[in-house]
């Protein structure tokens, strides 16, 4: 029986971290005496918590914790912790969905809560109804009477799975990186595309804030592009297929889980609606 001919993907070269899958995804790994991936099903979906490619802060705990490489305005990869180059990535996503989180800090506002997360943005983990709770909400989006520009307790969040040379990784985009994801959302919506045709390019950006103390903070963020120049290769797309509908399957069930989420961004970073 002749080998089957498997496409070769040859796009553009790529300054930064280029995670495109290639043919790691195109070809599958095939071992002599073993048929094909065997040993998983009594594996619980609980159980299953999908690594997440999360930008660095200040506040990171592996920033605070002197994790070697680990820095403000670089990529880590939170299963194994590896800690990507300077610069920008290129990967493929494959799956998106809206979710609020609220993670306690060391501030009186936060005294007696507890983390809650809504990975479909309808209802937390601790604190109910969305809706009903409003933590994660300016007050014009529904959420409490705040006090001046005081930023919600919470935040709303956009996650994307992407299609990676590191394997699946989910990737979220809150607080200073949201309004980027709704501009790329949108272009999307309307590409009468899958999300998967090309490749997206993730561009760190820098700004500076100044604090109610007058200090002017240095802070990174998230922008994102689709790189419309390349089309994916139709092998490419089916693997992505096929990653989206255990992907949806799993969020419909409440079993997508990632890890990852000690990267929020500090709250005084965050206080204009993420229009």
């Amino acid at each position: 029986m002749p080998d089957e001919k498997v496409e070769v993907w040859k796009p553009k070269e790529f300054a930064g971290n280029d995670l495109l899958p290639y043919d790691q995804a195109l070809v599958p790994e095939v071992v002599e005496g073993v048929p094909g991936l065997v040993g998983r099903q009594h594996i619980d979906p609980k159980d299953l918590i999908l690594p997440a490619l999360a930008l660095l802060h200040g506040t990171s705990d592996a920033v605070q914790n002197k994790l070697p490489g680990a820095e403000a305005g670089l990529f880590m990869h939170t299963g194994t912790e590896e800690i990507l180059p300077e610069g920008n990535v290129r990967l493929v996503f494959v799956h998106h969905h809206k979710g609020n989180a609220l993670f306690p800090k060391e501030d009186k506002r936060y005294a007696g809560l507890e983390t809650c997360i809504s990975r479909d943005g309808v209802e937390g983990t601790t604190d109910g109804l969305c809706e009903d709770c409003g933590k994660c909400y300016w007050p014009e989006q529904g959420g409490p009477d705040l006090d001046g520009a005081t930023s919600p307790l919470g935040a709303e969040t956009h996650h994307f799975v992407a299609l990676s040379s590191l394997g699946p990784v989910m990737m979220r985009f809150s607080r200073t990186s949201y309004r980027a994801a709704n501009k790329f959302i949108s272009s999307w919506s309307i590409s009468r595309k899958n999300l998967w045709a090309h490749p997206v390019v993730v561009r760190i950006a820098t700004g500076n804030k100044t604090l109610k103390t007058g200090t002017v903070k240095l802070y990174h963020h998230m922008q994102l592009a689709w790189q419309t120049t390349e089309k994916c290769p139709d092998e490419l797309q089916r693997t992505a297929f096929a990653l989206y509908k255990d992907i949806e399957a799993k969020h419909e069930t409440g079993h997508l889980k990632s890890h990852g989420d000690d990267t929020d961004e500090p709250d005084d970073l965050f206080d204009t609606p993420p229009n």
